[in-house]
């Protein structure tokens, strides 16, 4: 049993909690800068500033950019599976939250998208053959992010 949670228990939670730590983070960072800016805004006086969401969108698409560089950075380096593994976790969730997002009228279309969205990653994976830690990233948060779909959360 000893060797069974070093060798499997151990990485799997490091994935879940690390992956989940920095998306949470994602967000805060996002809705962060997205409050700044609208207080800058009304601070020049500028009525309405965010009218039609556009300050949310620049704000999520430049953090998004961002962490996809950083995450582009460490899925190319020489760091382990393990590290690897944690920050895919966060392109993944943010993927699903585009897709529930732009696709929020119904949830069968999100669904399919989502299905065709983990379908796609996990060939890729496979064809790939990496170890096992990227296969339970992507189960772990398209469980997780399903969950949260269908309690409507």
């Amino acid at each position: 049993m000893k060797s069974i949670s070093k060798s499997y228990l151990r990485p799997a939670l490091i994935v879940a909690v690390g992956g989940l730590a920095m998306f949470v983070a994602l967000i805060a960072l996002i809705s962060g800068v997205h409050q700044l800016v609208i207080l800058g805004l009304e601070a020049l006086s500028v009525s309405d500033p965010d009218e039609n969401g556009w300050i949310r969108v620049i704000a999520f698409s430049t953090l998004l950019i961002l962490f996809g560089v950083l995450t582009w950075f460490v899925l190319r380096s020489d760091r382990s599976d393990l590290l690897k593994a944690t920050f895919s976790v966060v392109p993944y969730a943010l993927a699903y939250t585009v897709i529930a997002g732009n696709l929020g009228t119904g949830l069968m279309p999100a669904l399919g998208v989502g299905v065709a969205f983990f379908l796609g990653v996990l060939f890729f994976l496979q064809r790939k053959r990496l170890p096992w830690l990227y296969t339970y990233a992507l189960a772990f948060i398209s469980l997780v992010m399903l969950t949260l779909v269908l309690t409507g959360q």
